[in-house]
């Protein structure tokens, strides 16, 4: 009989790819969204996805759609974006922490087998005399310098105090800059943007510095790690880094002249360099690939091509 996961935020960009890898690997998958699923990826997979209509702030109807779903496994990924946090820190407290809070108690009570939930990296910050010369594992204290890597810092001790004492199995998945297609919000979705732009136009406009970096992570990827997560024995850590490798901006665009050889680039002057800062060191997936059998799969290369096809797949249907 197919198990059923139920997936907050799953109308979502991440929500919507990861739907779409669990129905594939044969789950049967329940969407737990304020929007409805309208996303393309969820094409061709809709017989094995239902829709519920809710907010995680609705206690009650949290627990009855756990409860009539009869969910063994909730993937976490609702939450309010970097740049809604800082502008606004409570946000973060209602729709972060709060919703969060809801989704590991109504788990618990529920008899959920186990969550995986939306960490990030942004749990380390961007100080760079904090910590070793190595890339970071999990091992490292992190050191959040924002409101939103501060509530996902505080969400992963809470839910390490589930795990331990009311043996609630749950795992953090610290991702990185995740792109893909039809990426359209948050403050990292640029890097998605350029390429639409290219497929849709043959040009591009990049109003911030090419040479920013970033931790990237393709969404293919990223749902992979999610049911890795879901369907790993025994992992040993509350939390793991999934991150693919550290690029600049410019790097994609290089990616971009192998698809369209004469791509228009047109970048200011004086471009604005976004605060995207992250450790020096780097981070380092040991963890992930030792517990959980997740390595990336896809280079940035590679991960652009399919991005484009997705786009042109999409414009034929």
């Amino acid at each position: 009989m197919p198990r059923t996961v139920l997936v907050t935020g799953g109308s979502g960009f991440i929500g919507s790819f990861t739907c779409r890898r669990l129905a594939e690997a044969g789950f049967n998958v329940v969407i737990y969204d304020k929007a409805a699923p309208s996303h393309p990826a969820l094409r061709g997979v809709q017989e094995r996805i239902t829709y519920v209509k809710g907010d995680l702030l609705d206690w009650h109807l949290l627990v009855s759609a756990l409860k009539n779903s009869r969910a063994e496994y909730v993937v976490h990924l609702a939450a309010p974006l970097s740049d809604e946090t800082e502008a606004n820190p409570y946000t973060a407290l209602r729709g972060g922490v709060e919703a969060t809070l809801n989704v590991f108690e109504a788990s618990y009570m529920q008899g959920v087998g186990r969550i995986v939930w939306a960490s990030s990296l942004a749990v380390y910050g961007s100080c760079t005399e904090c910590y070793p010369s190595q890339p970071l594992d999990e091992s490292i204290t992190p050191h959040p310098d924002t409101v939103y890597g501060a509530t996902k810092l505080y969400l992963e001790h809470l839910s390490k105090i589930y795990r331990e004492r009311r043996n609630l199995s749950i795992i953090a998945l610290r991702f990185g800059v995740v792109t893909g297609p039809l990426r359209t919000r948050g403050p990292t979705a640029l890097a998605s943007l350029i390429v639409e732009e290219a497929a849709r136009t043959g040009k591009i406009r990049v109003p911030v510095d090419p040479t920013v970096k970033i931790d990237w992570i393709y969404v293919l990827d990223a749902a992979e790690a999610i049911l890795k997560a879901i369907t790993a024995d025994k992992p040993r850590l509350h939390a793991y880094n999934i991150v693919s490798t550290r690029i600049e901006l410019n790097d994609i665009i290089e990616a971009l002249k192998g698809t369209h050889p004469h791509l228009e680039i047109t970048i200011p002057p004086n471009p604005v360099k976004p605060s995207l800062a992250a450790p020096p060191q780097g981070f380092s997936t040991t963890n992930a690939k030792k517990d959980l059998g997740w390595t990336p799969q896809w280079n940035l290369k590679n991960a652009v091509r399919n991005h484009i096809e997705w786009l042109s797949l999409l414009s034929t249907t």
